[in-house]
């Protein structure tokens, strides 16, 4: 495939898909400024690297499904503004990005199934707020089902087959929202249940893997800082706190609150402790003053 960008100076999307082409796909599609829909899927033939540059342009929807992709998927993930990401069945290989918890807000679909990605799902999924659709089936991927999982509430969609252990330390995640959950290699998930959002168990220990897998540490956004446009009223901030009653600034306050109710209560503890030590201290005193 090739092509003058120069040629086409506004060119609003591609649409090539089921077009039977091959070839690479060269650096140059990203001077195309104002195309906002990419669907190459269902070639075939397209192979080699995905270009890092195409996360640089604001699509709003990216289909590279059903090529030939290879290489590892590009690091650049973060604040991508697409609605859907496809990229399943190629031969894309690696971990998962580290910025792949930090797509754009508007993110409803990703689907990076059949590749040969390795490592595990970072806790960062759980940033995830809009999601419907996720599925990162049929990989080599290992480790924890991360606890921020349960941060997903409009999950509709969710496979996540990993070779390993289910980690839940606070209690049953929350599906009770799914339609399909589909997930042959991993342990029974309930389909109701009450866990909370919190990141504290990654925060203690941010390395989620077992075996030598190691994922990154999720990496809270910093500052939280209130988002609000000129048409939001009180009406529809009351409608989008019940809608999603669990933020991530919501998650973080509610870490931060059982952060100092546990210290609270171990410093109790060892004012007991301490406590009990003087008694203990005081009786073997005065048993030693009864020997005299």
């Amino acid at each position: 495939m090739g092509a003058s960008a120069s040629a086409f100076p506004v060119v609003a999307g591609i649409d090539l898909n089921h077009a039977n082409l091959q070839g690479i796909l060269v650096k140059e599609l990203s001077l195309l400024t104002d195309i906002s829909l990419f669907h190459l899927n269902s070639n075939s033939y397209f192979s080699g690297t995905i270009p890092e540059e195409l996360f640089y342009k604001n699509f709003d929807a990216l289909f590279l499904n059903n090529n030939q992709f290879e290489s590892e998927i590009p690091q650049n993930l973060r604040n991508f503004p697409a609605s859907v990401i496809n990229l399943a069945n190629n031969k894309l290989s690696g971990n998962i990005p580290a910025s792949f918890g930090f797509m754009g807000s508007k993110l409803k679909e990703i689907l990076f199934l059949n590749n040969q990605l390795t490592g595990c799902i970072s806790e960062e999924v759980g940033l995830f707020t809009e999601i419907q659709v996720l599925d990162v089936s049929y990989n080599t991927l290992m480790g924890h089902v991360p606890d921020t999982l349960s941060c997903l509430q409009d999950i509709q969609v969710l496979n996540l087959p990993i070779q390993g252990s289910l980690l839940m330390d606070d209690g049953e995640l929350d599906f009770s929202n799914q339609e399909v959950f589909s997930s042959p290699n991993m342990a029974e998930l309930p389909s109701s249940g009450s866990m909370d959002c919190f990141f504290e168990e990654l925060l203690k220990d941010s390395h989620a893997c077992t075996h030598t897998h190691i994922c990154n540490p999720l990496i809270v956004p910093a500052p939280f800082e209130e988002q609000v446009g000129t048409d939001d009223t009180a009406e529809s901030a009351e409608k989008k706190s019940k809608k999603r009653p669990l933020g991530n600034r919501e998650a973080v306050r509610k870490y931060r609150e059982k952060k100092k109710a546990r210290a609270a209560s171990l410093e109790d503890e060892v004012v007991k402790l301490r406590a009990l030590n003087q008694h203990l201290k005081e009786e073997e005193e005065e048993m030693n003053k009864r020997k005299r």
